[in-house]
């Protein structure tokens, strides 16, 4: 069982993040929102809490559990349509060692997993996808708690509650900060952007890749794409068409308020104003039922920290400012705008990429 509290107006939703898990429930017809961190000047106040979003009130409504995971961002999550569950698997937290959770659409409730075979290392920063014509979950590559990149593929079962590494030949670049979608028309699994790294080299990806599951397969489709190559952008994927929306990201040195449209084969940019400021790792999702993809918060250029803002964008590509803008738990609270007087692009290398676990190596360069 689960309490809603009371209702309230989406002005005072969930506080400023970044970092964040949004999914569409359509059990309930509604956008829910998991976690995320405000960066402090030393470390992450990172969230366990759980909003449910209802576009047609713009209203935010907190979902209180006494059973959750602890707080963490950046986690990799994946919707099983056969069980009606969100798969989580690790996500930069205070746990020494990688968890996987399910959150169950009916009833509301968060379920430890412990499946056999786990990925190691345990990883942040990557996508998980679940691939409709196979009914696995797919992973590939992410930041290694131990300061690593792998180029692994994993399939997660969600039936047998069991990992398998696969073994293709000739798997892209390890990287993180990149995007997992499944395409209809391609019926495989595509990969877009992220960060690689490969022994003292590294680079931005400008890439777009095949994965099939059927075949063990890796496949370059597009080396040179039409839109800046970036990590740490925001993506969803319309149930609708299949069609993917990236928005935001960096290139280590510049961030981008692009919107772009990948569908049948075609990156197309949507030009709209007013939208969303230049930003990374704001929290995404489509909801079919009113058909717009939501944008919540990330890291903003703008403020040198995090944001709490909440926009829609509707299917003629226009992006519509939400009156549900998240304001801080506490005003009073520094750390809720990251660290005033600091380039955002400071605060996002010098906190996220360099702690304790998951700092970059001497001789990487951002």
């Amino acid at each position: 069982m689960f309490s809603l509290s009371t209702s309230i107006a989406a002005s005072a939703g969930p506080s400023k993040r970044m970092g964040s898990t949004m999914f569409y429930d359509p059990v309930n017809e509604c956008m829910l929102l998991f976690g995320g961190a405000q960066a402090g000047a030393t470390d992450y106040n990172r969230f366990n809490d759980l909003w449910k979003y209802d576009y047609p009130s713009d209203t935010w409504t907190e979902i209180r559990l006494s059973t959750k995971p602890s707080g963490r961002f950046n986690t990799p999550a994946a919707y099983d349509t056969d069980t009606n569950q969100l798969i989580t698997y690790g996500g930069e937290s205070t746990d020494p060692e990688p968890q996987m959770w399910a959150f169950s659409l009916e009833g509301y409730s968060w379920r430890r997993l412990h499946p056999t075979n786990m990925p190691s290392p345990g990883r942040c920063n990557t996508p998980l996808v679940y691939d409709e014509k196979s009914g696995k979950i797919i992973m590939f590559s992410g930041m290694g708690y131990d300061s690593t990149f792998p180029s692994d593929t994993w399939v997660y079962d969600v039936a047998d509650n069991s990992w398998t590494r696969m073994t293709p030949d000739e798997p892209p670049h390890g990287r993180y900060g990149h995007t997992l979608f499944y395409d209809p028309a391609e019926e495989a699994i595509l990969m877009f952007g992220g960060h690689w790294f490969e022994g003292s080299n590294e680079g931005v990806c400008p890439d777009l890749w095949k994965y099939e599951y059927e075949s063990n397969s890796w496949t370059l489709l597009e080396e040179n794409l039409p839109l800046n190559a970036k990590f740490w952008h925001s993506s969803s994927v319309s149930n609708l068409d299949g069609a993917l929306t990236i928005f935001g990201g960096t290139n280590g040195r510049d961030f981008y308020d692009e919107t772009w449209r990948y569908s049948e084969g075609e990156f197309t940019q949507l030009v709209s104003d007013p939208h969303p400021s230049a930003k990374t790792l704001a929290a995404m999702a489509y909801d079919p039922v009113n058909d717009v993809t939501l944008l919540f918060g990330g890291l903003d250029y703008a403020l040198h920290g995090d944001a709490g803002d909440l926009w829609a964008l509707d299917n003629s590509g226009t992006w519509i400012e939400l009156a549900g803008a998240g304001t801080s738990m506490d005003e009073t609270d520094t750390t809720s705008t990251g660290i005033p007087g600091f380039p955002a692009i400071a605060v996002l290398l010098g906190l996220l990429l360099n702690q304790k676990r998951l700092h970059l190596r001497n001789n990487a360069r951002v």
